[in-house]
């Protein structure tokens, strides 16, 4: 199976650019023969787009721009973030959620587990937690589909890093759920912001999982600034055994399938 990672800088807000760059990485990871194409967190409006969540014509532009990109997956898989409505009738209003489109179709949705209010976070005001995992069994592969801090989860370990002693203090672990299933490969859509440790950290954390629960990982963060953050990019493919084998630019839009066979 070959994956296409498309790391890309998105405007918040801007629907028709970012759904322009999306359409156009949709027909060139097409046009190179990926089966499954990966986007980031939040990538239809751009991350972190706050209190304009709180916008019924926000969100209508976000399931229209998730409409549009149906029409392009007849024969090519995508994985991309955007809000979503949380149809209970308890909880916040919205979900962080990740779709797998494919067949004009879309098969799957996940709503993040882990929503950070540390730091520049506040994803709690807006978003309700997630409680299901979705396994998509996709080319005679099972595929798990995680959001950022999905899998920053170190509640399972002790904190190694004095950033990290704080941080993690979540009451369940999507991670320790995901790996009953056996995934053959996990696919993490981030929106990551930079600062100077972060690739470092990130890097170890990412290497202990994938080796730890012997799966490959696929990990597609945003690049660009919005408001006062700026994410570096760095999107990793990790192997099985916690080696990396593929790393995207820092700072740059970037793109590249892979062939994850031909790695293990």
């Amino acid at each position: 199976m070959n994956i296409a990672l498309s790391q890309l800088n998105y405007r918040i807000g801007d629907f028709d650019g970012n759904l322009f760059k999306i359409i156009d990485a949709i027909k060139n990871a097409e046009k190179e023969g990926a089966d499954i194409v990966i986007f980031s967190e939040l990538a239809i409006c751009g991350y972190p787009p706050k209190d304009l969540l709180e916008y019924d014509s926000f969100i209508k532009h976000c399931e229209n721009a998730i409409t549009e990109i149906t029409k392009h997956t007849k024969n090519i898989a995508v994985v991309i973030g955007s809000p979503s409505k949380n149809q209970e009738k308890t909880g916040k209003p919205l979900y962080n959620s990740a779709y797998f489109i494919y067949n004009e179709k879309i098969q799957a949705a996940y709503n993040k587990w882990l929503l950070p209010t540390y730091d520049v976070f506040e994803e709690s005001r807006y978003f309700e937690s997630g409680n299901h995992i979705e396994i998509i069994e996709f080319k005679d592969k099972k595929i798990a589909i995680t959001i950022c801090e999905d899998l920053w989860d170190t509640t399972q370990e002790p904190a190694t890093n004095t950033l990290l002693e704080n941080r993690f203090l979540y009451k369940k672990s999507p991670i320790e759920t995901i790996a009953s299933h056996a995934p053959d490969y996990i696919i993490n859509i981030a929106a990551s912001p930079f600062h100077y440790q972060q690739p470092k950290t990130r890097k170890s954390i990412l290497k202990n999982l994938a080796k730890k629960y012997n799966t490959s990982l696929f990990y597609v963060n945003q690049v660009g600034a919005n408001t006062d953050l700026i994410f570096d990019g760095n999107s990793l493919v990790i192997s099985k055994e916690g080696k990396i084998t593929h790393e995207l630019q820092a700072f740059n839009e970037d793109f590249k399938v892979i062939h994850p066979e031909k790695n293990s």
